[in-house]
């Protein structure tokens, strides 16, 4: 299969501020470039997409004056809020955004917050709509 250069794939796990402002912002320049973007939540990531809460989300880098730099930052704005990068993005293009089948199992998610992805599809699914695509893991 021929790779798309258009097209990311993102799984992701975590739940730092860092690392989901990072996804979001991956998602919103390869919609800006005119591709497209998936995103695979997993765990943490999942409970915090489903439940509206990316931008409560702290930083975790391993330094603590930068950890207290980045949350300056996101306090005062300067540091874009999750939230509204990927809703930018799905206005700018295609955005699709999946939940892990056994993560929801684990997480024991209410049907109704599953209603907020594009679907509940697991590893192979995921990775097999994604092979020909850019893939990041974070």
């Amino acid at each position: 299969m021929q790779p798309n250069p258009k097209k990311l794939a993102i799984i992701v796990q975590g739940s730092s501020y860092d690392k989901l402002h990072l996804m979001a912002t991956l998602v919103a320049t390869a919609v800006s470039m005119n591709g497209e973007a998936h995103l695979f939540l997993t765990y943490d990531a999942l409970n915090r997409y489903v439940h509206e809460t990316l931008d409560e989300a702290k930083p975790s880098l391993d330094d603590e004056k930068m950890n207290e730099r980045y949350q300056s930052g996101v306090e005062d704005g300067r540091i874009p809020s999750i939230t509204e990068l990927l809703r930018q993005a799905k206005e700018m293009g295609q955005v699709k955004v999946y939940g892990c089948s056994q993560s929801v199992a684990f997480l024991r998610l209410d049907p109704k917050l599953t209603e907020k992805l594009d679907g509940v599809v697991g590893y192979t699914t995921f990775m097999t709509s994604a092979m020909d695509a850019k893939l990041i893991i974070l």
